[in-house]
């Protein structure tokens, strides 16, 4: 099986023509944030590799699921990865409801968020971020 360290490798290759993020910081920061603070709450390897791939099929077409398995990385980290990876044209709201069946992809949803909305967000995204938080606490949608 692939590893944490694999996983990060991995997430420089696949964000590193990623645009800035609005901070001015290199993209790859935020996952590395978000695996961070994965480690910081104690969570598992799988969460924390979550955490560092989280973006990665969404932001890299070289990257996608099935290279993943290749790389080593199985179904307890590929599954939860394709959950937090947003399909073109899915509602935000409705890709908020499809992850949180996973309790792995919505603890490093909810990381994400959290992470998001310290990065000088606008107001709009700041609205779905917190109606996002809001159903993931209670699995109930909650208009803000």
């Amino acid at each position: 099986m692939a590893d944490l360290e694999r996983a990060i490798q991995i997430a420089y290759e696949a964000h590193a023509a990623d645009e800035p993020r609005r901070n001015g910081e290199a993209f790859v920061t935020h996952p590395l944030a978000v695996m961070k603070s994965a480690q910081r709450l104690g969570y598992s390897a799988v969460r924390q590799i979550l955490a560092v791939l989280h973006d990665v099929p969404e932001n890299n077409k070289k990257w996608q699921i099935p290279r993943l398995r290749e790389e080593g990385f199985g179904d307890e980290i590929l599954e939860p990865l394709d959950l937090l990876t947003r399909r073109e044209g899915e509602d935000y709201m409705a890709y908020i409801q499809r992850l949180a069946e996973h309790p792995d992809a919505e603890a490093v949803k909810e990381l994400d968020i959290q992470h998001n909305l310290g990065d000088n967000p606008t107001p709009r995204q700041v609205k779905k971020y917190r109606e996002a938080l809001l159903y993931l606490a209670t699995k109930q949608e909650v208009a803000v």
